[in-house]
């Protein structure tokens, strides 16, 4: 079998995709999945073959066959004229694409790394030549519940090389919050801003780790003053972390876009790790098993994916105000300087939680699966699926996203 997977590095020319074993270069989570997926399937599963096709392909494994294509449009034409039994990529809303796909012989699935709107998935699911829609949690999937576009539904974790992630020594571990992610609105940044401000207000010493940047999702990004986020957000949650004088507190340590060891070696000291509590468009938070991997306990919001890769009060906190997370995160650190059982009991359930349920190597396996067994797959994890009319979406769509 031929399988072709598009890897669209445009904003990252200069960053290596040569050993994903190694863990997230500093991208954003789509290209590392893609990037990783790709990678491990070729490796793992040699009777078939893996093409990756990218603006940019001097810096991706020779594992796999690499092809240049400067766009998804120019992807989709070169894996047909490869004859690839299928190609994967991320689910887009684009009508050019729609209309290419359709042209074209080839079997195309769409990885469902963000929320589509309703709008979008009665295109997808109106597309013959896009046999199956994954969706990255089974809390996002629940999504289409009663869409059309259930029908070719099904959901495959994201993951991790746990192999990379140790539980560290509690007596190590510094009195931090630390956030891992892009430095932006839909990130709920100024939220964990917010959170950790009152914590310092409130007299805890507690120091606050930022692991990330504006520029995440795109070393190109123009930044504001504080080369942190972009200008006008930038304004939004900066007063929670300078002085009178707009100096940052001394408390805040910005370490800008890390990956690989230099990122973990940051949240391995840290005591409690904090993950875009506001949820929005979080279909599952691959910095939360990241977390969990190290058996650091995480607070975030409780909604979407978070459901699915967080158990609450066993391996952290899935939290609804912003007095809650305030509150979880207080206990945290009491247990931690009390010695109390419970936190050292939420560091291995953590990790053990996270080696069972995202291990890549679990979840390269059911990418075969899904490709060798496709409909047996879906079938399997099925979800009800009721009629909604294209004008009901498109009421649901005004309600959930001002369209």
């Amino acid at each position: 079998m031929k399988i072709g997977f598009y890897l669209d590095n445009s904003g990252f020319k200069d960053v290596s995709f040569l050993q994903p074993e190694l863990g997230n270069p500093g991208v954003g989570g789509t290209q590392f999945m893609i990037s990783q997926i790709s990678y491990y399937y070729a490796k793992n599963f040699e009777e078939d073959q893996v093409w990756v096709f990218a603006p940019y392909t001097d810096k991706i494994s020779s594992q796999t066959n690499n092809i240049k294509a400067e766009s998804l449009g120019e992807a989709l034409n070169k894996a047909d004229e490869l004859k690839l039994d299928y190609f994967v990529c991320r689910a887009v809303g684009d009508d050019k694409i729609f209309d290419l796909i359709e042209m074209l012989s080839l079997k195309v699935v769409f990885w469902g790394h963000n929320y589509v709107s309703f709008k979008d998935a009665f295109k997808i699911s109106k597309c013959k030549s896009i046999t199956q829609y994954v969706c990255v949690s089974r809390e996002q999937c629940k999504y289409l519940q009663g869409h059309p576009l259930a029908k070719k539904a099904t959901y495959i974790y994201n993951s991790i090389n746990t192999e990379l992630y140790n539980v560290s020594n509690v007596d190590d571990r510094l009195d931090s919050l630390c956030y891992v992610g892009s430095i932006i609105k839909t990130k709920g940044f100024e939220k964990a801003a917010e959170i950790w401000r009152r914590l310092h207000d409130q007299g805890y010493s507690l120091s606050f780790e930022v692991v990330g940047s504006g520029r995440l999702y795109n070393r190109n990004a123009k930044l504001g003053t504080y080369g942190i986020a972009d200008e006008s957000y930038e304004k939004e949650f900066i007063k929670f972390l300078i002085d009178k004088n707009g100096k940052i507190l001394p408390q805040v340590h910005f370490h800008g876009v890390l990956g690989g060891e230099e990122k973990l070696d940051v949240m391995a000291r840290c005591a409690v790790g904090i993950v875009n509590p506001t949820g929005e468009t979080e279909t599952f938070g691959i910095s939360a098993i990241e977390f969990e991997a190290m058996g650091i306990p995480v607070v975030t919001r409780d909604t979407g994916g978070f459901r699915n890769v967080v158990e609450t009060e066993k391996t952290g906190f899935l939290c609804n105000e912003i007095d809650q997370f305030v509150e979880k995160i207080k206990l945290l650190l009491t247990w931690k300087h009390d010695n109390n059982k419970q936190y050292a009991k939420m560091c291995v359930e953590g990790n053990k939680f996270i080696k069972e349920n995202f291990d890549t190597q679990k979840v390269v396996s059911e990418w075969h699966e899904l490709f060798h067994s496709t409909k047996k797959f879906i079938k399997e994890r099925k979800l009800p699926s009721a009629g909604l009319s294209e004008k009901g979406a498109n009421i649901v769509d005004m309600i959930l996203y001002r369209h």
